[in-house]
């Protein structure tokens, strides 16, 4: 059986209506450091990090939305246990969505942190609908942890991400080298680049 989701596939069950007109430019509020620190750019959107070891039936790619909230940019990771694992042998991956806490974007920079809990893993990858663990239907979705892989405990349940962001791109240093995330399209009507 398959397992995974690209967020390209996951875009379209996203319904995200793509607009061959021209590009939306984003200002608004950031928080740094209690000040507010004007955003101006095409930053708001869908970002996917296709993971170079996917095979046909697992699929491990990660996901960034950025989306612009009154005067703020609020984002959300959706990504896989290893992020939280030193070494995974012998078990699949789980798959979570957080909120991406102290978010800053400035100077073509962009920092963030994800908390997670082991309930925050499940089975499969998440839906871009979903912005939430509270959103899964464990049903649908089982637990990881509670489900298929008791006994399992992750090395970290914090992980705080830097790179920059730029022309359609997100580029996180991680401890394995760069992720790539290149947009695939925006929210709300307006146009991928």
């Amino acid at each position: 059986m398959k397992r995974g989701l690209s967020c390209t596939a996951g875009l379209a069950a996203f319904v995200l209506v793509w607009n061959a007109f021209g590009t939306s430019t984003v200002s608004a509020q950031s928080r740094l450091g209690g000040q507010d620190v004007t955003i101006k750019g095409d930053v708001a959107g869908v970002y996917e990090y296709v993971y170079e070891h996917n095979t046909k039936d697992l699929i491990e790619n990660h996901c960034i939305i950025l989306e612009q909230e009154n005067d703020a940019i609020v984002g959300r990771y959706y990504g896989t246990s290893d992020d939280f694992d030193d070494m995974r042998e012998g078990y699949l991956p789980g798959f979570f969505v957080a909120l991406m806490k102290k978010l800053v974007i400035h100077n073509n920079k962009i920092s963030f942190r994800v908390d997670v809990r082991e309930g925050d893993f499940f089975l499969h990858p998440i839906d871009l609908k979903q912005r939430s663990p509270k959103d899964v239907n464990p049903r649908k979705n089982p637990r990881w942890i509670a489900d298929y892989q008791p006994g399992i405990a992750l090395s970290r349940y914090s992980v705080s991400y830097s790179g920059s962001i730029q022309n359609g791109e997100i580029r996180l240093n991680t401890g394995d080298g760069e992720r790539i995330f290149k947009k695939i399209g925006t929210i709300g009507g307006r146009h991928k680049n």
